[in-house]
């Protein structure tokens, strides 16, 4: 009878170079601070019986199988660099070769649970949640994940550590410019906390992608359209500029820079050059100071198409 302790179990990943393939080269170790809802098998079973003498369920099927889960990992400075660079490729990459329909990248998930050691291929990141807000412990991001293999039983893989021997990025690095306002200057803001910033990268449903092709597992993930982008963020009512945006209809900017202060120098940078602002409540408070809290805005790219609503890089 062997119990397993937490701190013996890990999580790895490597980016396919295609569907069906296992990861070819490095594997990273994952910093999971907090575990991780990953990988769940979904069977999806439904039980019935038939009319007539027979009084109780005796049938099973599965509507369709798939594997899911969240992933919290702390923003790593130089994995979020956008060329070949695991979690940008991974998280928010698009191949852009002609006839390839912008579509995302598959990783293999390799995960050690002591008793166990499990492969998932085919695995896509659906989107998730960028967080950055006073006092954190790092500024993070949340994955949403989906896989379209059953889990295979693998040795552990020879992995990466460079992932834990990176200091993450801080909030005490962040800062934030903001335009309020239509022809407005892009100014910087210190009165705001409380940074989530959302993408979804609009992948077909698993459900929708099952075919009669001899599986109960769908045939591919792919996405019908770029990543949605859109946030959420607090701030103190020291002007009413935003707040006037708001009302106004007009369209503003948002730039996040996350600024390594620990070890080797790294910046990296979300930028989004459209956001709409779509609430902003203010409330007359009982105690304290006035805020605006729970503001909401949504991103949108060029009308041209030529400038993604969220642009992500990183130097250092």
């Amino acid at each position: 009878m062997s119990f397993v302790p937490h701190k013996a179990c890990a999580l790895a990943i490597g980016l396919q170079a295609e569907l069906g393939v296992e990861a070819p080269g490095t594997k990273y170790l994952i910093p999971l601070p907090g575990g991780a809802d990953a990988m769940n098998n979904r069977k999806n079973y439904s039980f019935f019986q038939y009319s007539g003498v027979q009084w109780q369920r005796a049938l099973h099927e599965t509507e369709g199988e798939y594997t899911e889960g969240t992933l919290t990992v702390p923003l790593i400075p130089t994995f979020l660099a956008s060329v070949d660079e695991l979690l940008h490729m991974w998280l928010w990459g698009r191949d852009a070769t002609p006839g390839a329909y912008a579509q995302s990248y598959y990783a293999t998930v390799y995960r050690d649970l002591g008793n166990i050691v499990e492969m998932y291929l085919d695995v896509k990141c659906t989107g998730g949640t960028i967080n950055v807000d006073y006092g954190a412990q790092f500024a993070s991001v949340e994955l949403n994940v989906t896989g379209i293999k059953a889990p295979t039983e693998v040795a552990w893989p020879a992995v990466d550590l460079t992932m834990f021997a990176i200091a993450p990025y801080r909030y005490s690095g962040a800062a934030l410019s903001l335009l309020t306002a239509e022809g407005a200057p892009l100014g910087s803001s210190s009165v705001t906390r409380n940074h989530s910033i959302k993408w979804d990268n609009k992948n077909v449903s698993p459900q929708d992608m099952g075919v009669l092709n001899g599986s109960t597992f769908p045939v591919a993930l792919p996405e019908e359209a770029l990543a949605e982008w859109g946030g959420t963020f607090d701030k103190y009512f020291t002007e009413a500029d935003l707040y006037r945006a708001f009302l106004l209809g007009s369209e503003g900017q948002y730039i996040l820079t996350l600024n390594q202060v620990i070890g080797a120098a790294a910046i990296a940078t979300f930028t989004f050059p459209r956001i709409l602002y779509t609430e902003d409540p203010l409330k007359l408070p009982d105690s304290g100071l006035v805020k605006e809290e729970g503001i909401a805005w949504e991103a949108l790219g060029s009308m041209d198409g030529a400038t993604p609503a969220c642009t992500i890089e990183e130097v250092g």
